[in-house]
């Protein structure tokens, strides 16, 4: 089989859904890039797997395809058309004619993926015709990674409490901020924000901020290399959050950190059992009442094989032949 992975930019989003599951697929022809070549256009035998893209170059090519019966793969890991108002992206996809280039992928791709049940119901609503899941993972060689330092002593005995993510997540952060201001005045905690910085709006400008990396996986080894003891996972209750994946948590717990997640379908689905993680209500002393209890107990008390056995059900290769034969179906 031959496959071309069109990714939308070479961020995050599209590590996982295009560069992780295509890699691995060691057995067929694979290419990847941003920028569709001009043989890959012009080889009918060669499918695309288009990234969430919305621009017209893309939406040309995959008209072209369909007027002359050339099937394709549309994916979307994000409820993008249900973006909250405190989501940067939400005037981009509020455009009607955005709104109406998200309608004709889900009315007209072949294949149609998406990363959780959730989303694939919503797909369905939104007028695609065939949808699949296919579950974020990691690969392989980072599972290797983290096994290899948590290896080594640690120096540190402090607890240390990480959140990470984007700058769409300002509302769900709110539930932090009790908690955060508590666990910051504690000298046996270690508070580290990576990627977006809340610091200030969660009323501890004094913790610690890592900024992203450039490389998606550059920032998975740095998150495994700060061995973290927590992962916050918080989630407004909003129809956008009810599609999203469990991508946080599964980093945190690559890394050997004990997930406090909000309760929401995706956060259900990854837990395995009480010992890799807890699902919480959305009420800032619930929050608090918890991480205080990890604190008090230190980072001594958790139990990483459990943590990090839950995690290596995401790993990559376990997808791997599922995914292909999911492609097989479209060719």
């Amino acid at each position: 089989m031959k496959l071309y992975g069109w990714s939308g930019d070479n961020g995050g989003c599209s590590w996982y859904r295009i560069q992780i599951p295509l890699a691995a697929q060691t057995d067929h022809d694979v290419q990847q890039g941003t920028v569709m070549p001009h043989e890959v256009f012009k080889d009918p035998e060669r499918l695309v797997v288009l990234q969430r893209s919305t621009a017209p170059k893309p939406m040309m090519v995959l008209d072209e395809f369909q007027q002359n019966a050339r099937p394709w793969v549309y994916d979307v890991d994000d409820l993008l058309w249900a973006v909250t108002p405190d989501n940067p992206a939400f005037e981009h996809y509020q455009k009607p004619v955005i709104a109406k280039r998200m309608r004709w992928h889900a009315e007209n791709a072949p294949l149609f993926t998406v990363s959780t049940p959730n989303l694939a119901s919503e797909a369905r609503e939104a007028g695609a015709k065939r949808v699949a899941v296919v579950p974020n993972t990691l690969p392989d060689h980072l599972f290797d990674y983290a096994d290899d330092v948590a290896a080594r002593p640690r120096a540190d005995d402090r607890l240390v409490v990480t959140w990470r993510g984007s700058t769409t997540h300002s509302d769900d952060v709110k539930v932090l901020r009790y908690a955060a201001k508590r666990l910051n005045d504690r000298e046996d905690v270690r508070l580290v924000f990576i990627g977006a910085d809340y610091r200030k709006e969660l009323g501890v400008p004094d913790a610690e901020h890592l900024p992203w990396t450039p490389s998606p996986e550059g920032h998975v080894r740095r998150l495994i290399d700060l061995r973290p003891d927590v992962a916050l996972c918080p989630l407004a209750h909003t129809r956008f959050n009810s599609s999203k994946s469990w991508v946080n948590a599964l980093e945190g717990a690559i890394a050997g950190a004990y997930t406090v997640c909000s309760n929401v379908p995706a956060y259900r689905t990854f837990h395995g059992s009480d010992a890799d993680g807890v699902l919480m209500s959305n009420h800032p002393d619930a929050w608090w009442k918890t991480l205080r209890s990890l604190a008090d107990a230190g980072p001594w008390d958790l139990d990483r094989e459990a943590i990090r056995a839950n995690a290596r059900r995401f790993r990559t290769s376990l997808m791997k032949d599922e995914y292909s034969d999911l492609l097989a179906t479209v060719v």
